[in-house]
């Protein structure tokens, strides 16, 4: 893992990640591909700053895409919510 992020770079993280999906949404409807393709790079950049500062490689995401291929989203949320019990 490596070092923790100071809480000013954790606070522009948050802000980001919550707002380019904003964005991306509105620009949709607008059928710019390039913006949309900027955009998308924008938000991959910074949720793989986050999967860095958490530990997580992308190889972990694959992994968990890979195990949910083929089962519906009802069942995968199902299967989550009962992990705890």
């Amino acid at each position: 893992m490596s070092h923790p992020c100071s809480p000013k770079v954790v606070a522009k993280l948050r802000k980001r990640l919550v707002k380019k999906p904003l964005k991306l949404l509105s620009l949709r409807y607008r059928g710019d591909a390039q913006q949309v393709t900027a955009e998308s790079a924008d938000l991959i950049f910074h949720l793989l700053i986050l999967l860095r500062e958490c530990g997580v490689s992308w190889d972990d995401v694959q992994a968990e895409l890979d195990r949910r291929e083929g089962v519906s989203g009802l069942v995968e949320k199902a299967a989550r919510s009962n992990i705890g019990e």
